[in-house]
């Protein structure tokens, strides 16, 4: 069982930026094994909802709660609320020799007016490449390598997989917290109040 472990540097109270977020869980995008779902990433969604919204609040940013789902937001926490942050991590891989891949991917966090759900803003940060070697134990009787990432990621071994991301996880968030600007953010808000009143909210 992995931990994701990232500590925002320590600063000045930030002035209110008076812009108010909502994060939801993290996406899992359609087609990509269900990685999520391993004992190994048990800790993820929470270590990512958590180290999110200490960076929004150390810009100054409000965040009013964390949500399983859109869905799952209250009427009244869309109300005031600005936006709502999505975010979506990807990973695959490219078969090696020797029953190993490569394995690549990308962070994006994605930011929706919270009422109409248009998109506002998103940030894509790609993972460094690592290798993830086949447990011996659990390779196909026929010799050759595997021809998916799906092969490898269902009966491979998921340690170097989520020890990858675990190693880059710090970096990954000090890296979003460079991108997320409280003023950028002041800006996007006068765009979704723009956009909800002409589409009459």
């Amino acid at each position: 069982m992995a931990n994701f472990n990232y500590t925002t540097p320590a600063q000045e109270i930030p002035v209110a930026a008076g812009v108010t977020f909502v994060i939801v869980d993290l996406y899992q995008a359609e087609g990509f094994a269900p990685w999520l779902a391993w004992p190994q990433f048990v800790n993820f969604n929470a270590a990512l909802k958590r180290d999110l919204t200490k960076i929004f609040e150390a810009k100054g940013l409000s965040v009013r709660g964390s949500f399983d789902s859109y869905e799952l937001i209250p009427f009244q926490d869309k109300k005031a609320s600005d936006m709502y942050v999505i975010p979506v991590l990807e990973i695959w891989g490219t078969p090696e020799k020797d029953f190993a891949f490569t394995v690549n991917g990308k962070f994006t966090i994605v930011l929706k007016e919270i009422i109409t759900g248009e998109l506002m803003w998103s940030k894509v940060i790609p993972l460094s490449g690592f290798n993830a070697q086949h447990l011996d134990t659990f390779r196909p009787k026929e010799k050759g390598n595997f021809n998916t990432i799906s092969d490898f990621l269902n009966t491979g071994n998921r340690n170097d997989v989520v020890k990858g991301i675990e190693r880059q996880y710090p970096d990954l968030m000090a890296t979003m917290a460079k991108l997320i600007d409280a003023e950028e953010m002041g800006i996007i808000k006068k765009q979704c109040q723009e956009i909800r009143r002409k589409k009459g909210y």
